[in-house]
């Protein structure tokens, strides 16, 4: 067990070290395709997707989930660099 690792994916510093553990050797990009697909699968092969309104409205109201990503980035617990 690590010392100060968030262990709980439904608490917004757990979700973004869960997903900092997806694919972390990925781009941004090919890790977002990975996501994609594995949502896919779990539809049921059924399209998906997402809504860009929402994530241009989140991006501008993320200053909190930003520093979460850095702190835990600085303390060695996040994988990858928070967009």
């Amino acid at each position: 067990m690590f010392h100060g690792m968030p262990h709980n994916p439904m608490i917004t510093v757990g979700a973004i070290m869960c997903a900092s553990l997806i694919a972390p050797d990925l781009s941004a990009a090919d890790c977002f395709d990975t996501v994609l697909q594995a949502w896919a699968k779990l539809a049921g092969q059924a399209s998906v997707g997402f809504d860009n309104a929402v994530l241009l409205s989140e991006r501008n109201t993320a200053d909190r989930n930003l520093a979460l990503a850095y702190l835990m980035r600085k303390n060695g617990l996040s994988l990858t660099t928070p967009i």
